[in-house]
């Protein structure tokens, strides 16, 4: 049992030790990413999530067992009835702790992406495809990890594993220039046939989707022309599955789509949302718990916490506060704690490590010390709109804006940013109606 506690709190430090370093580093990067550094990060990366899996997969083949195995061993010690639901408990715990360990460092690598595709979401969201799976072993990652060396090697590209993040779930990299003027990324699939042993041969697959002519046409010529790749012609040779290629063809159509509308209306946050977030965590940070109406039908609260879950008790007290201020019946919350377990809202808000707050803060949240709660109505945007005489009214994917003869419309790609992700983007109901 001291051993296992020890493990536990082993965990915690490394846990917040790996949020601070992420954070710091990521704010080194963000002045400007070379290759050479992008490399030296997912290469720790890397090395800490291969561990982190093999150890989770190691617990998940035991725990199986575990209940059996404890009581064969220890159901005749006299102290076991009594000691059996906390040591169970202890064990879960430590699981969930490497859990949170491996979503630290996959939010770690959902941070520099977004860093590297320019913090946009525009960019980002049509690579975005469920990726849930662990890294890959073997031939697969061998030939990845070769292709990433020999492409940041050459100095003009940057690219991304696609594995280390949540975001980037169309092909296995992602590539692009080291030159500011680039339009849009390059997704590769890529597949590793070959031994794994000393002196053999890895033959190496790539497959992408480019237009026959332009900026993609180009990236990719140079790519292919860096690491000594024969191009070849369209669906020549190629080894990827179908869906895969389809994908890839989505993405390469969603970016044109989204390049041709330009659209950027929702490309600046709102410092005063960012400002009261920050004022709220610190209080939580000090005191415990904090809560305030940022403004109407949105509210920030924060809990510190070392759980698993947001303190219950804490977060009713906190939504019965605030409608005693006025808040209708009826509200909603999303936590922090929610983009961690839910990877489909990944892309459309900015990794925690790249927030506009403190930095102990964002670490307190990363490694969940700090919980912080967004509380809003769901109707929040159409009073917001209606707060200025503007209505708002959803139309398949998109929403329709309309006051007096004067309409406007929001796209499903601005509907999914301002649905999803303003909670925690900075976005301000407010403020948006106001610029309509």
């Amino acid at each position: 049992m001291k051993a296992l506690q020890a493990e536990i709190s082993r965990l915690q430090a490394d846990n917040l030790r790996t949020s601070e370093l992420t954070v710091t580093v990521v704010d080194q990067l963000r002045s400007g990413v070379t290759s050479r550094q992008l490399q030296n990060f997912q290469d720790g990366l890397r090395m800490d999530l291969l561990w982190t899996e093999s150890r989770i997969r190691a617990l998940k083949e035991r725990r199986k067992s575990r209940s059996q195995r404890l009581k064969s061993r220890f159901a005749h010690r006299e102290w076991w009835p009594e000691c059996a639901p906390r040591i169970l408990q202890s064990l879960k715990e430590r699981d969930l702790l490497l859990e949170r360990r491996r979503s630290i460092l996959r939010q770690a690598g959902d941070a520099i992406a977004f860093v590297v595709l320019r913090e946009d979401v525009e960019v980002i969201v049509p690579l975005y495809a469920t990726r849930s799976h662990f890294l890959p072993s073997g031939t697969g990652l061998l030939g990845q990890v070769h292709i990433v060396n020999a492409a940041h090697a050459s100095g003009e590209f940057l690219v991304l594993e696609n594995d280390l993040t949540r975001l980037l779930g169309i092909g296995d990299i992602t590539v692009v220039g080291t030159e500011a003027n680039w339009q849009r990324p390059l997704p590769f699939e890529l597949k590793s046939a070959g031994m794994m042993a000393v002196g053999a041969q890895l033959e190496i697959d790539l497959v992408t989707v480019v237009p026959e002519s332009g900026p993609a046409y180009d990236l990719y010529r140079r790519f292919c022309r860096a690491l000594n790749l024969q191009p070849r012609d369209p669906g020549q040779g190629s080894k990827a599955p179908p869906h895969q290629l389809t994908d890839l063809k989505t993405a390469a159509d969603s970016h044109q789509a989204i390049l041709a509308r330009m659209a950027t209306r929702l490309r600046k946050p709102s410092s005063t949302l960012w400002s009261e977030l920050q004022t709220i965590a610190r209080r939580a940070l000090d005191d415990g718990s904090a809560f305030a109406i940022a403004e109407p039908n949105v509210a920030y609260a924060a809990v510190r916490a070392r759980q698993s879950d947001t303190p219950t008790e804490a977060l009713q007290k906190i939504v019965e506060g605030l409608t005693a201020s006025g808040f209708k019946p009826g509200l909603r919350h999303i936590t922090t704690l929610d983009l961690e377990r839910h990877d489909e809202l990944a892309p459309f808000s900015p990794p925690v490590a790249l927030w506009p707050i403190g930095q102990d803060l964002r670490s307190a949240i990363l490694a969940a010390e700090l919980v912080v709660i967004c509380i809003f109505h769901p109707e929040v945007w159409q009073r917001a709109m209606a707060a200025e005489g503007v209505t708002l009214e959803s139309d398949g994917d998109e929403w329709v804006m309309s006051a007096g003869s004067s309409s406007g419309r929001f796209a499903k790609l601005e509907v999914a940013m301002l649905s999803l992700g303003f909670a925690f983007s900075g976005v301000s109901p407010r403020e948006m109606a106001k610029m309509v």
